[in-house]
């Protein structure tokens, strides 16, 4: 069996796994699958939330800790930004983006997002359908203000976003997923 993952860091996709391992045993690992053009990050900031709309990381999202959300193609080793999202009123002037989660077959990206450093508030959801690159709802989460990581579910009959607090903190049944 193989297993694999794609990590995203500093602008650069790397892909992670059984795969890559032997890879590097031939020597042919030490650069990424594919990289965001200097230029966009110093303008922009890396992005540290990232989404991949279908297996092949052809389509992505990405947004840095605090702008806006971008679209992305991926052509070959390279990333392009092909559209940004529209930040909706409801989301904090100082938000940052936690998480992205691309769902519903890549068609529905939602981005989680804090008030900003030290800032008191609940964390904001964001949907945008994306094939029609337009914002469907925002909504408020008080109950995620201490959620420390999320992933997401995109697979099977339906999808889930998951959020995992500090066990410190308290988790009960189901608390954990919206």
């Amino acid at each position: 069996t193989s297993c694999g993952a794609v990590v995203a860091a500093e602008g650069k996709l790397w892909r992670c796994g059984s795969r890559a391992m032997v890879a590097r045993r031939l020597g042919a690992a030490g650069k990424p699958m594919a990289s965001l053009p200097v230029e966009y990050i110093e303008a922009h900031g890396a992005p540290t939330a990232w989404a991949t709309a279908d297996a092949n990381a052809s389509t992505l999202f990405a947004a840095p800790r605090h702008g806006r959300v971008v679209k992305l193609r991926r052509e070959g080793g390279a990333l392009r930004p092909v559209a940004t999202l529209p930040t909706p009123a409801g989301v904090p002037p100082d938000a940052e983006w936690e998480a992205l989660a691309a769902l519903r077959g890549g068609r529905v990206l939602v981005g989680l997002a804090t008030p900003g450093q030290g800032a008191p508030g609940p964390t904001t959801a964001v949907a945008w359908d994306v094939v029609r690159s337009r914002h469907l709802a925002t909504w408020s989460l008080p109950v995620a203000s201490d959620v420390r990581a999320w992933c997401a579910d995109a697979g099977g009959r339906g999808a889930a976003l998951y959020g995992v607090r500090a066990p410190s903190e308290g988790i009960g049944p189901g608390s954990n997923v919206w």
